[in-house]
């Protein structure tokens, strides 16, 4: 496939522009557990959700992103490799890709393979920008939709009171198994 790399960063421009305000169709399909494979376990999607926002925020927001952008702002790397180390780095791509963020997915399956069409860093760097910028948005969307509330029924942080009477309890617990 060959794909030129300005030509891609239009396309991934106008579709960063469209998600601006607007949440797109696969992130309202995720929250709704209609995927495109059988995703999840025993009947439940929220481990998907859970892996889904950890890998964008791995990939558009922090470790991915912030590493390669650094990398490419680094006079000892090289645009080969920063391209390089793109493919080493984005490897929950293709999960996110079964997870039913198929055009994330094939944006960066284009990506890879626009990268033969990139000569300096200058150009690795708008193109990557540009998607980091797509990839960005779909996080916030994930996040903003991400269940939060759920911690607050099951996971609650504890007060002192609260873990010296779990102490107590657990001792009579103990006492009790003694019989």
């Amino acid at each position: 496939m060959q794909v030129n790399w300005r030509d891609l960063k239009k396309r991934l421009d106008a579709e960063t522009k469209k998600i601006m305000l607007e949440e797109p169709a696969e992130i309202k399909r995720l929250f709704a557990g209609i995927f495109p494979y059988n995703v999840g376990v025993g009947g439940q999607y929220f481990t998907a959700i859970c892996f889904v926002w950890s890998s964008m925020q791995g990939l558009g927001f922090t470790y991915v992103s912030n590493g390669l952008l650094r990398a490419l702002n680094d006079p000892d790397f090289t645009v080969e490799q920063c391209k390089k180390l793109f493919k080493y780095t984005h490897v929950m791509n293709d999960f996110l890709g079964f997870a039913g963020l198929e055009k994330l997915h094939n944006f960066t399956k284009e990506l890879i393979a626009a990268f033969d069409s990139i000569k300096t860093k200058e150009e690795m760097r708008d193109l990557m920008t540009s998607y980091f910028r797509y990839a960005g948005k779909l996080y916030g969307w994930v996040h903003q939709r991400f269940p939060w509330g759920l911690g607050y029924g099951i996971y609650r942080t504890k007060d002192p009171k609260e873990i010296e009477k779990m102490v107590k309890d657990l001792e009579d617990i103990k006492e009790l198994l003694k019989l």
